[in-house]
């Protein structure tokens, strides 16, 4: 398939079930289509639409007459923002501003007609352009403003797994934000990436139990979530400028 296509989809009564390597966002024109979608019971129509990520099985049916604005987007082309929409099944609610720009954009484009080529022209793409950056304003502004970093907690996270392979996309989760955006945030409040700020958590710790335990040098890398001494080693040389076993030799645990 292209980058992306857009159209206007009639969902017929009949109930059917499929997933899609693309994403899709579908947003109600006229008429309801009745989805379910990750196990909930979603309704697309002039007021509310909804984003089905790729492979994401879904099943759908229309009442009666229908019409539905759908974009296909595959997500090997896609941008940032539309890659974060999809990260996640969601519906969202289509203000006047957006049901008014819907419903003159619906006039002019095509109707699906099985065609893998339908919806790729100039205007088509336009649409696609705008009406991703309305959404990507209305789905995640008001919550971004709200969003901050709870550096207490990631804290308390971080100290009990340095010793663990550590997933940036599992802490973000675990705070509660999209993993694109956590990072973003992330350096913008507290002025380093995550990764940097995980491994100097570790060299902290590391600096700490060298200062205050008999722990051999080899077992304080494994239990600051290192791979080797060695490793330990270059980074800690790196961020001090000295060697763990200076530090060490200096202990009273030489």
């Amino acid at each position: 398939m292209q980058p992306a296509a857009t159209y206007i989809f009639r969902t017929p009564e009949d109930s059917e079930g499929h997933h899609h390597e693309y994403a899709q966002f579908m947003i109600g024109i006229e008429g309801v289509t009745n989805l379910e979608l990750d196990g909930k019971k979603v309704s697309i129509n002039n007021s509310q639409g909804c984003v089905i990520p790729s492979s994401t099985y879904h099943v759908f049916s229309g009442v009666g007459v229908n019409k539905n604005l759908t974009i296909n987007f595959d997500m090997r082309y896609a941008n940032d923002l539309v890659k974060r929409i999809s990260e996640q099944p969601r519906t969202f609610s289509l203000d006047r501003s957006l049901r008014t720009f819907l419903q003159f954009s619906a006039m002019e484009l095509p109707e699906f007609s099985g065609s893998p080529n339908i919806g790729q022209d100039n205007f088509s793409n336009q649409v696609i352009v705008i009406l991703t950056s309305m959404l990507g304003d209305r789905i995640f502004n008001h919550l971004d403003k709200r969003r901050r970093i709870d550096l207490n907690w990631i804290n308390t996270y971080l100290e009990k797994r340095l010793h663990k392979k550590i997933s940036i996309e599992q802490l973000a989760r675990e705070s509660g934000i999209s993993p694109s955006y956590f990072y973003t945030l992330f350096k913008e409040e507290i002025g380093v990436t995550p990764h940097r700020y995980i491994t100097e958590k570790r060299l902290e710790k590391a600096r700490l139990m060298l200062e205050t335990t008999s722990l051999s040098i080899v077992d304080i890398s494994y239990e600051t979530g290192f791979s080797s001494q060695s490793a330990l080693n270059n980074s800690f040389r790196k961020e001090y400028g000295y060697t763990p076993g200076s530090v060490r030799k200096s202990s009273p645990f030489h």
